[in-house]
């Protein structure tokens, strides 16, 4: 087995955090985006109910 630095594995580490960040991220973006749509839909439902 190599040895492996303490470097890399911090690096190795940062690296894998910053995925799951960017990951997380774009889930929220587009389940923002989703959301946004269903209160459009809400939204249009109800001013047709109120006319």
């Amino acid at each position: 087995m190599q040895n492996i630095s303490v470097k890399r594995v911090i690096a190795g580490a940062l690296i894998v955090l910053l995925a799951m960040l960017i990951i997380l991220g774009s889930m929220g973006a587009m389940a923002e985006r989703e959301g946004a749509q269903l209160l459009a839909e809400i939204n249009e439902i109800s001013a047709q109910q109120v006319r």
